[in-house]
């Protein structure tokens, strides 16, 4: 994998997990803090790094200065911009033979958890590459196991060859 595309898919990743920890004012109004947004498996300056490039790219936003709820002053944080929410809601996945490809359409897993995310136009440039043999969900109306694994004529037959 090139530097640009682990980058890619790290910046990608904290827009999602922004738009997931919980937004008080709106997706787009609401600053958390470094600790907040960094991963425990991630280092602060990775994340920092990573914040400042989508700040650069419009995706983000910065602010100091920042109070919490009980007036106490809370430093400074990031937010998303309309962009940014844009891109962290753009969650597909692409499905072939009832399996979810994993990220960077390497592999295949069962579990949506394992599954690669992708951007809607990534997803449709695989879609058409794939001449119909792949097909494009959003990761909110998958279900967790991929569905040629819940059926039981499937199972018995892989199971019982």
């Amino acid at each position: 994998m090139k530097i640009e595309t682990a980058i890619g898919w790290i910046e990608r990743l904290t827009l999602i997990r922004m738009s997931e920890l919980g937004a008080d004012f709106g997706a787009t109004d609401t600053y958390y803090s470094l600790a907040m947004i960094t991963p425990p498996s991630m280092e602060r300056e990775l994340t920092r790094a990573i914040l400042r490039q989508l700040t650069d790219k419009g995706l983000c936003k910065f602010k100091n200065g920042l109070f919490r709820e009980d007036g106490y002053t809370g430093g400074s944080g990031y937010s998303l911009t309309d962009a940014g929410l844009r891109i962290a809601q753009e969650r597909f996945v692409l499905i072939k033979g009832g399996y979810f490809y994993r990220p960077g359409a390497k592999g295949y897993t069962a579990s949506t958890a394992e599954a690669g995310l992708f951007t809607k136009a990534d997803a449709t440039a695989h879609v058409e590459a794939s001449h119909g043999a792949v097909t494009i969900k959003h990761i909110d109306e998958c279900e967790e196991i991929s569905p040629l694994h819940l059926d039981p004529f499937y199972r018995n037959e892989v199971t019982n060859g």
